[in-house]
Order: structure tokens, then C-alpha cells, then sequence
């Protein structure tokens, strides 16, 4: 894997649903988020389990699948790429929903999902984003 130098506050305050909050709060998120590796086929989300994170992909490819209930096969919903945000979906909802494995290896900027949800409820711009986002 190639390794690339970002400006994490710019490129994370440009992504969805991140580009509706204030800049004080992105630097708040900033501050609590670590970076996570995740190996080829490793599972980034599973649905028995609500996610802990939500995770911004900042390099590699994942997939969200979903299960062919009559041949029961995992099918690759969506191929994800850097940038994608993870995990919102399953909170949002609260029911976790959501199964993304890594298809390379994968780096990803993981937020504590306690401050993610302080948002949601303080945020109402940010609320109705994620509300009225199809996913």
C-alpha cells in the first residue's frame, strides 16, 4: 500500500454529513479520532453488533454486503472508496444494519461514536442531513 500525506481537517470537513457542522465541532471530532488498519476480508461492520466508530475510509476499498436470502450468498451492495463515511447509517436508525468488509488493506479515521451522536442531538442542520440522506 502506498502511504499519502492528507490534510485530515480540510478533507474531513468537506465530506458528508461532516460539512454541515461548525468548524469548532469538525476540530473537536478531529482531536478524539484515531487512524485504524484493516487487513484484506477483515470486517470493518457487522450487523449483530452496532458500531462502536463511525469510520471515514481514507485509503483502500471496502464493500457493503448484503445476504441473497435464496442462495445464501453474501452480494456486494456498494464498492466503497476513500472518503466514504461509515457506520452512520446503523446509528441513525439505532438497529445495526450494516456489513462493510475490507476488499484491499484499509486505513481508516475512526470517531468515538458518543461524539458523534452529542452532534446529532445539539446539531440540527446536522440532524436533518443525516435524516434526509438516502442510504
Amino acid at each position: 500500500m502506498t502511504s499519502t500525506t492528507v490534510d485530515t481537517k480540510e478533507s474531513f470537513a468537506d465530506l458528508f454529513p461532516f460539512n454541515h457542522l461548525p468548524q469548532t465541532s469538525v476540530e473537536h471530532l478531529l482531536k478524539k479520532s484515531q487512524f485504524m488498519r484493516y487487513r484484506i476480508g477483515q470486517a470493518i461492520l457487522i450487523p449483530e453488533t452496532m458500531p462502536e466508530y463511525i469510520s471515514i475510509l481514507c485509503q483502500g476499498k471496502a464493500r457493503l454486503l448484503g445476504y441473497d436470502k435464496r442462495t445464501e450468498k453474501p452480494v456486494t451492495l456498494q464498492l466503497f472508496q476513500p472518503g466514504e463515511v461509515l457506520g452512520w447509517v446503523s446509528n441513525i436508525r439505532n438497529i445495526a444494519c450494516e456489513t462493510v468488509i475490507a476488499s484491499t488493506e484499509v486505513v481508516c479515521l475512526n470517531l468515538p461514536i458518543a461524539d458523534f451522536l452529542t452532534l446529532v442531538k445539539q446539531n440540527s442542520a446536522f440532524r436533518r442531513a443525516l435524516h434526509n440522506h438516502a442510504a
